[in-house]
């Protein structure tokens, strides 16, 4: 790749490159599988986690954006960037599945269906985003559509053997890995930029 490209694919996609300051929403995410265990936490002690998550997370989150502008610098990303995917026929056939799903949802006296629904739309336009991407370089979207056949794949398998706490570990291992994919991405790529 010239180094105009590489340029070009960091400041394009540098927002989402930076998936790793969800670390901690990602760990909470694999750690699902040990909630069953902390079932007999009074209400207080919960709330005291709870609260020392959120402020964990926000602090992480603020921390590692600073980190990232002080090491890379700053991009604003052009006018209708961010929206530009949502374009695409798939994706926006996939937020029309979760919208209905939203609006059929008080009509059902069981709604479980339709909200596992609304949450395979979500998880599937956040996949598909990258993956359809034609301006992503070819490695990052294989690397999301091997994050999607594990996490689908996969979470089919888990949830018929084990609960949802298993599948939603598996999501948070998924999205934890991709992060850790695009960050070194991030690194690497504006590195060899910078020469």
């Amino acid at each position: 790749m010239l180094d105009s490209q590489r340029l070009e694919f960091v400041t394009r996609h540098f927002w989402d490159l930076r998936r790793i300051r969800w670390v901690p929403v990602q760990l909470a995410l694999i750690l699902a599988v040990a909630g069953r265990r902390m079932s007999h936490l009074s209400v207080g002690v919960a709330r005291a986690l709870l609260g020392a998550f959120l402020l964990l997370t926000i602090g992480f989150y603020w921390w590692a954006t600073v980190a990232i502008r002080r090491r890379y610098g700053a991009v604003q990303p052009a006018p209708g960037e961010g929206n530009r995917m949502m374009k695409h026929p798939v994706i926006a056939a996939a937020w029309i599945v979760y919208l209905a799903s939203l609006t059929l949802r008080p009509l059902f006296k069981h709604s479980d269906t339709l909200s596992s629904v609304a949450m395979l739309a979500v998880v599937l336009v956040a996949f598909l985003s990258t993956i359809l991407d034609r301006t992503n370089i070819p490695r990052r979207r294989i690397a999301d559509a091997i994050g999607m056949i594990v996490l689908f794949g996969a979470g089919t398998v888990i949830s018929n053997i084990f609960d949802g706490a298993a599948v939603i570990s598996l999501a948070g291992l998924v999205w934890f890995s991709l992060s850790l994919y695009d960050f070194q991405l991030l690194r690497r790529t504006f590195g060899e930029a910078r020469g």
